[in-house]
């Protein structure tokens, strides 16, 4: 559990931000720089978008013809999920609990 003085909808977006990784994680956690995502790739990283029947999201990949590497997700209103061809994954349950503060359950 994390708590934030900070407006949920800014949780949400950080964790749909795939390049803000670059900045706040490089290579801090093992799964990202096994997928690459490190700085050095940062001009390298392409999103293509998506939406389907449970919500929307992108496919991070690294290049032009490389394969998808890194999945995120959104479940409105208040969920965000990664995933990763390294078989890693996470949910984020971002909660607004007072105005400008929220509680994230991972």
């Amino acid at each position: 559990v994390l708590d934030y003085n900070v407006d949920y909808s800014y949780i949400v977006e950080n964790n749909l931000d795939s390049p803000h990784l670059f900045w706040l994680h490089d290579g801090s956690v093992p799964p990202i720089a096994d997928i690459g995502l490190v700085n050095q790739n940062l001009a390298k990283l392409r999103l293509t978008a998506f939406t389907d029947d449970c919500g929307y999201g992108h496919l991070g990949k690294l290049g032009n013809n490389g394969r998808p590497k890194k999945l995120i997700r959104f479940d409105p209103p208040n969920i965000v999920r990664h995933g990763g061809v390294s078989g890693f994954e996470e949910e984020f349950h971002c909660i607004p609990i007072a105005p400008h503060r929220t509680r994230v359950l991972i």
